[in-house]
């Protein structure tokens, strides 16, 4: 019985395809920072998404097939339901992003029919470059800082805080690893 060179990959390795919905698009050709959906307490903003990295993967043509959800919504979502409960009353989180590269990198040259598989390996950790400020009830800065967070690991360490069927797990466990020290330590 012979074996197809795809059948022969392991599993563990390949997910599908992480990619824009037009709503990310709409942001895209706008060039305007996005600030739609922000919390009472938290607010995430996208500044220039489509200069982000991961807008350039999937605007050069990978990806392009499948549609996996709008994942800017999506980490939105995350950030906004995991740090509402750290903060104390009157206390507000603005995290703006400037940058995203998703885990996982695109490999064509495996042949078309990989255009749009996402293989997960070391050398594709994922990327956030953001600027984040928690303010005080009174509206005074309590800290802030620009921070680059690199995932470089990220296949090794289970991701215990993320389901383990979410696309975005790898994605969402290195933001949660610097969520979870807390306010006093951000």
């Amino acid at each position: 019985m012979k074996l197809s060179r795809l059948s022969m990959v392991p599993v563990a390795i390949l997910v599908l395809a992480f990619a824009t919905t037009s709503a990310a698009t709409a942001a895209q050709s706008a060039g305007k920072t996005d600030q739609s959906k922000a919390s009472d307490r938290v607010t995430v903003n996208f500044q220039k998404p489509h200069e982000f990295t991961e807008s350039h993967l999937i605007g050069f043509g990978f990806g392009h097939d499948f549609d996996h959800g709008n994942y800017m919504e999506k980490l939105r979502a995350f950030l906004v339901e995991k740090t509402t409960p750290m903060l104390e009353d009157g206390q507000h989180l603005t995290i703006t992003f400037t940058d995203i590269r998703l885990a996982g990198g695109f490999e064509p040259w495996h042949g078309p029919q990989w255009a749009d598989v996402r293989v997960m390996r070391d050398i594709y950790p994922p990327r956030f470059h953001f600027t984040f400020t928690l303010t005080g009830p009174d509206g005074k800065t309590l800290r802030h800082g620009k921070l680059k967070l690199i995932g470089l690991g990220y296949l090794q360490s289970a991701p215990p805080a993320v389901g383990g069927t979410d696309s975005l797990r790898y994605s969402k466990q290195v933001l949660y690893r610097w969520l979870r020290r807390g306010p006093s330590d951000w």
